[in-house]
């Protein structure tokens, strides 16, 4: 018979990383559902978010959560209608063409939201400074996980 030895440093490593794991992940479900109370009411003091919870919290997150989505949605619409206008007019995508389609993208998807997400969603009333911040953050975060950056770091343009 073939007896191998348990290497207990690999046993005590692969442990430590399952807890790791675990304990992110709890964090990470964790973080926005604590978040999100603690946050409305700093947005509240500022005018920015007015919100009704429910009183459950599972479907407060379903709520939200959908509001998001459905935000993030409107994002990849206008996002989607940009790369289709580059391609049917053949226009050579520069930092200022750039720059102009993300300025243009977020008035579109604020005003769309507004005359269209919003009032689905009668607990959640989102000033228009409000909205603009979310439609930023979205677009800024999409901006940062695409290769949009590498139009900034060409020299040629």
């Amino acid at each position: 018979m073939n007896k191998k030895k348990i290497d207990y440093s690999n046993l005590i490593a692969n442990l430590l990383l399952a807890g790791l794991v675990i304990i992110s992940a709890a964090v990470i479900v964790a973080i926005p559902i604590l978040i999100i109370y603690g946050l409305s009411n700093i947005l509240a003091g500022w005018n920015l978010i007015e919100i009704r919870f429910f009183d459950n919290i599972f479907i407060n997150i379903l709520y939200f959560g959908g509001l998001l989505f459905l935000s993030y949605l409107v994002g990849i619409i206008f996002d989607l209608l940009y790369q289709l206008i580059l391609k049917v007019a053949k226009v050579k995508e520069t930092k200022k063409v750039m720059f102009l389609s993300y300025t243009v993208q977020l008035l579109c998807s604020v005003i769309f939201y507004k005359s269209f997400i919003e009032p689905l969603f009668t607990r959640i009333n989102i000033s228009w400074e409000g909205t603009a911040i979310l439609f930023f953050c979205l677009y800024l975060s999409a901006f940062v996980i695409s290769d949009d950056y590498k139009i900034f770091s060409d020299k040629k343009s």
